[in-house]
């Protein structure tokens, strides 16, 4: 899958076909999915729905997750999708001085359900996702269920 963004007037494709992997490692020399692959699962169901604003709870679950990660990692995992969509980029560091602002979290954003489709096949992927929506609902009803239980509990006031 490709998906085209424009980054400071430069119209950038990434590709998430699987073939991104080989070119990480060929650059960088490991495998990047055992770094990717927590990341997805918790982040992806989350930036799938994602309407420009995260809860605290989301964003609580998506900083650790990141925090756990270094942001060269994300840059590299970016570059190698990049190099995907288009084998005439240059070298990294070169690639990215071309940019003075470059929008890593929008980018993982579009990239990163993407990058989890090509990986899973798709009957695994929408049960994941399900699981994840159902997961959210319950904890939005369990919020709620103690809002509502706050509220009508009465208010105690000091004898005077």
């Amino acid at each position: 899958m490709q998906k085209t963004m424009e980054i400071e007037g430069k119209k950038v494709v990434f590709s998430t076909s699987l073939s991104w992997i080989y070119k990480y490692m060929s650059q960088f020399g490991e495998d990047p999915l055992g770094m990717v692959a927590p990341v997805l699962k918790t982040a992806v169901p989350i930036i799938s729905e994602w309407n420009g604003n995260f809860t605290a709870s989301e964003l609580d679950q998506l900083t650790d997750i990141l925090f756990d990660i270094n942001v060269s990692d994300f840059l590299n995992i970016i570059w190698a999708l990049a190099k995907n969509g288009n084998k005439e980029i240059s070298e990294p560091s070169e690639w990215y001085s071309e940019f003075d602002n470059f929008p890593v979290d929008e980018v993982i954003a579009e990239v990163a359900p993407d990058i989890l489709r090509s990986c899973m096949s798709t009957k695994k992927y929408k049960a994941l996702t399900e699981m994840m929506k159902k997961k959210k609902e319950k904890q939005a009803q369990k919020e709620s269920l103690q809002e509502e239980s706050e509220e009508d509990s009465p208010c105690e006031t000091p004898n005077t």
